[in-house]
């Protein structure tokens, strides 16, 4: 495995969650983007931007889907994610995670930062 594998980068994900005391490291995480480390990529879910801005495109695309499915348990994902998480080679980058529900509210595209 290379440096930009993405199952190397997807152990940089941080989650926010409730703390012992009853804050949430949410607050904590909210200041470290505010001052530029990180980047939100799912509400609840944040990156290195420095790794982010060194990573290729493909790359980003399975750090989000990563993402997805750390903070959507029941995320079914479809499409070309579906083939970029077996490792196809794709002719283009997604410009969505592609994921199935069977909820019809949850309908609609998110794109990726």
């Amino acid at each position: 495995m290379s440096p930009s594998d993405p199952v190397l980068h997807s152990d940089r994900l941080l989650l926010s969650a409730r703390r012992d005391d009853g804050g949430h490291t949410s607050d904590l995480l909210a200041s470290r983007v505010n001052h530029g480390d990180l980047l939100r990529i799912r509400r609840g879910c944040y990156f290195p931007t420095a790794a982010w801005l060194r990573s290729p495109p493909w790359d980003r695309h399975l750090i989000a889907t990563a993402a997805t499915g750390l903070t959507d348990q029941s995320a079914i994902f479809c499409r070309e994610t579906a083939l970029a998480i077996f490792g196809l080679p794709l002719l283009h980058t997604p410009k969505t995670v592609q994921i199935r529900t069977p909820n019809n509210e949850s309908v609609g595209q998110r794109r990726r930062r």
